[in-house]
């Protein structure tokens, strides 16, 4: 796992378009530069189908636009919760459906899923350590062992990899 950046939008500008982070400004807030950077979502033709998944609000620092070469997002409004934290939908909701159209797509794809639930306040429906940050961490941990348990057992498995990475570190550089 590596965090280019100390923000989310820096860190997913990185990852998406192979821009280093910026120490003040975000191309986010720039969106008519970013036309002609490379985005990983154009890098793969009709053949494969695009999706990003993430259960918080794409407006946030406006990095809906590093998405917009995708086939399908979904985000906070798209999942029906009954129990959210102050960022969004919940890891359990957004890692179950993410899933489900992993499994139930039969073209070949590329599939980008956004946690928020180890995220200050860290507001998660786990507790199992007394440490807020680790027992949120924890949780999304559990969310993601049963998605991969999923992954595993399934006939897509010998032929999909799964990169984890942060998209950011500490709260400031300094």
């Amino acid at each position: 796992a590596y965090a280019a950046s100390f923000r989310s939008d820096k860190g997913l500008l990185a990852l998406t378009q192979g821009v280093p982070s910026g120490a003040r400004q975000t191309l986010t807030n720039f969106p008519e530069k970013m036309t002609p950077i490379p985005n990983v979502f154009r890098l793969f033709g009709d053949e494969y189908h695009t999706r990003l998944y993430y259960g918080g609000d794409l407006e946030f620092a406006n990095i809906k636009v590093l998405f917009s070469a995708a086939d399908e997002v979904r985000s906070e409004n798209d999942f029906e919760v009954k129990v959210a934290n102050a960022w969004g939908a919940h890891d359990e909701v957004v890692f179950k459906e993410f899933t489900d159209a992993f499994l139930a797509e039969a073209k070949p794809q590329f599939a980008m899923l956004f946690s928020l639930s180890s995220h200050e306040p860290f507001d998660v429906p786990y507790a199992k350590l007394d440490d807020e940050y680790l027992n949120s961490v924890a949780y999304t941990d559990s969310c993601l062992g049963v998605m991969m348990r999923r992954l595993k057992a399934s006939e897509k498995w010998n032929n999909t990899l799964v990169i984890i990475t942060a998209d950011h570190g500490t709260i400031r550089p300094d």
